[in-house]
């Protein structure tokens, strides 16, 4: 992705830390929806047999091109990252893992220097209402996406959100969770809609 704003530079995607050595390091949200728009590519036009490329052209409506619209889906698989209730979470010591409160300071003051309107993790009354990945499907609706495309990344963990999710889980419902209400709505919108619009152009794709 060129020619990104600093803020959209700065937003992450994956934190880890090294067991063995303690080494901190982040995957930028651009960087990981640059690669994983590669991989589908590749996987396009080198993998996927002729049948199934034409099952996914024959349920498209006209005006959508199959390979176009695969690779944006999967470039903005994870646009529900691009949240402030996403971007705050510190990292977890379950399942093996280690908690790194030096690299969460180290993401959150980044962003705060980019003057990205960002509250502790502690703000968030209900941040289980808003799941990446349906946050993903909800930001594409809000960008103008079909709500039959947009609901692949809703369900891009393995089942798409019921009606009721999506009745009670809305932008509008939880506002702090998708840009922190009034304080922050102009930037994060602007923020979000700037990836989705790179994404789109990563597919050749107009949404």
């Amino acid at each position: 992705m060129d020619n990104l704003s600093v803020t959209a530079k700065h937003l992450w995607a994956k934190k880890s830390v090294d067991p063995l050595n303690g080494h901190l390091s982040w995957l930028p949200l651009s960087v990981h929806m640059t690669d994983t728009a590669g991989v589908a590519e590749k996987l396009w036009d080198r993998w996927l047999p002729d049948q199934t490329k034409e099952a996914i052209r024959s349920g498209l409506s006209p005006r959508h091109q199959a390979r176009e619209l695969f690779i944006f889906l999967a470039a903005a698989h994870d646009i529900g990252k691009a949240t402030p209730v996403f971007q705050t979470k510190t990292t977890w010591a379950g399942r093996g893992g280690r908690a790194s409160p030096d690299l969460d300071e180290r993401i959150y003051e980044l962003l705060v220097a980019t003057g990205l309107p960002v509250k502790p993790e502690n703000f968030f009354g209900s941040p289980e209402k808003s799941p990446h990945a349906l946050a993903s499907q909800l930001l594409l609706e809000r960008f103008g996406c079909d709500r039959s495309i947009a609901v692949i990344l809703g369900a891009h963990h393995g089942k798409p959100p019921s009606y009721s999710q999506l009745q009670k889980s809305g932008i509008n419902t939880f506002p702090r969770n998708f840009h922190l209400g009034k304080e922050g709505k102009n930037i994060w919108v602007s923020v979000q809609d700037e990836l989705i619009s790179k994404s789109s152009g990563l597919g050749v794709l107009q949404v």
